[in-house]
Formats: C-alpha cells, structure tokens, sequence
C-alpha cells in the first residue's frame, strides 16, 4: 500500500516524461495488491461459497484476471443412505444394498467411492470385497473418543474454524477437508496443510484416522470439548439430522436438541 501511495504522489507531482511509466507502475502495483488480496479471500471461504460468487460474470472476470482457480462445489453425500441405516435398525425391510439390489439388513454397512464421494448401502457380501485399497472402501462401524484433544484449545485455534461443530476428513493425495452443518448441508472447505500437520504433531492419534472413511468429529458449541473419531456416515449422519432440525436463522433449539440427542448416542455407544 505505501508503494501505490507513493507512485499516486509522483504522478501527481512528477515530470510530464516520468507519468507514462510511473502509470504503468501504480496499475501494475494495483493489480498485485487487489490479486493477494483476492487470493486471501478466496482460500478462506469453501469451495461452495467461492463457486456460486463466480456465477456473477463481474466476479468470474475479477477471478480469470487473478488466475483464481474455482473448484466445482464437493457433491453431497445422499442422505437417503444416511436414514436407511437409521430406519433399517428398526425395520429389517428397509434398507438395500446399492450394489447387489439384495436386502442389506438391519445394520448394513456403508462404503465410499472415493472418486464421487459418494456413500453407499452395501450387504454384508457385497461389503466384505472392499478394503482400503479399493476404490470402494467400507465406512468403519467403531466409534472412538479423543479425549486428549480436550485437554488444550492450542491446537484447534490452529485450524482457523469458524464454527462450533465441524469434521475433518484425511484425504489420500491431498489436503484434508472440513465440513460445517448447516441448513444448506455440509459445506465443504480445505485445511490449510500446515494447520493440520501441527495438529496431528500434537495430537498423534490424527494420524490414525483412515483416509476417506473417517473423521475428526468436534463438538465445541456452548463450552462443550466432545472430540470423537467416527466413520464418515456417522458425520453426515450429523448433518443430515441438524438439518431436518433447522429453523429460522441460526436453526432454533431444535438444532441444539439433534446435536445434544447425537452425542449422546455416540457416548452410549462408546461405552
């Protein structure tokens, strides 16, 4: 900014045979200013934010003059697989297997594609071919409390969240993503890698979360230090509910209800 000042002076104040250059310079020193500070924008807001802002043809033109890369908004996991597992503990008829077309049963397995993301039914059959070097890989069923991470706020300041419930889920070939619920489902952004690695320094047990299949589930809404390593179904599970309970604004107690209801199935299930 003192540079841009500086160059606006000699304009001002300069010789008539300097302004041409000194011009070039100050649109020059304009554009780098407005480019970082674009750049900074943009790594701070997720990726579903960032793609709907460049739908504007102002914005999208603001973006291609920066070489501001728009990813495509991360595809929401389906939640009718979400409530098939909760619907199929109490009806053995209800859930199938997306696979096979075979009744799954009443605790079926999940499995995730990693290419799409997508989270899967499967049979106990169909489910046991997955492993976790397939592009299909099984959702684990155990549910783990972290309870270290309790202990300190170092860590997760870190990490720059913004909300109060969020998970993390370790990708294999790059960066890991967080995702917030909320009323328009799970929003989707990156952990800036650094963050991450610091994190898992101080908190090995990170580092056990399996790529693709689980996550770091966190809880820190209204005091609350409920840290959890969980399956990724579970997680939609979380935002599939938040937002069924959602009213008004900023969800109403209904969600503070599904949130504090999810939990405690999760300790009565690591129990």
């Amino acid at each position: 900014m003192d540079r841009i000042s500086e160059l606006v002076d000699k304009i001002e104040h300069g010789r008539p045979e300097d302004v041409r250059e000194d011009a070039r310079a100050l649109v020059a020193e304009v554009l780098a200013y407005h480019r970082e500070g674009l750049h900074r924008l943009v790594a701070t807001l997720a990726a579903d934010s960032v793609s709907e802002a460049s739908r504007d043809p102002l914005i999208k033109s603001l973006f291609d003059l920066h070489e501001i890369e728009v990813r495509p908004p991360a595809p929401l996991l389906d939640a009718r697989s979400l409530t098939k597992r909760t619907l199929a503990a109490k009806h053995d008829d209800d859930a199938v297997c997306e696979l096979c077309s075979a009744k799954a049963g009443p605790r079926h397995a999940h499995l995730v594609d990693v290419a799409s993301r997508a989270l899967l039914c499967a049979c106990i059959a169909c489910s046991s071919n997955f492993g976790a070097a397939t592009k299909l890989r099984r959702v684990p069923e155990a549910v783990r409390r972290a309870v270290a991470l309790g202990a300190s706020d170092a860590w997760w300041a870190t990490l720059g969240v913004p909300t109060g419930v969020a998970f993390f889920v370790p990708r294999s070939a790059s960066a890991p993503s967080v995702f917030y619920p909320g009323l328009a489902g799970a929003t989707e952004a990156n952990v800036v890698p650094e963050a991450w690695q610091a994190a898992v320094s101080t908190h090995p047990l990170l580092a056990e979360i399996e790529p693709e299949v689980e996550a770091l589930l966190v809880d820190r809404v209204d005091g609350a230090r409920e840290h959890w390593i969980v399956g990724v179904d579970r997680c939609f599970e979380l935002v599939f509910r938040i937002r069924q309970a959602w009213t008004g604004l900023t969800g109403g107690e209904g969600v503070r209800d599904a949130r504090r209801a999810f939990f405690s199935e999760l300790a009565r299930e690591a129990s």
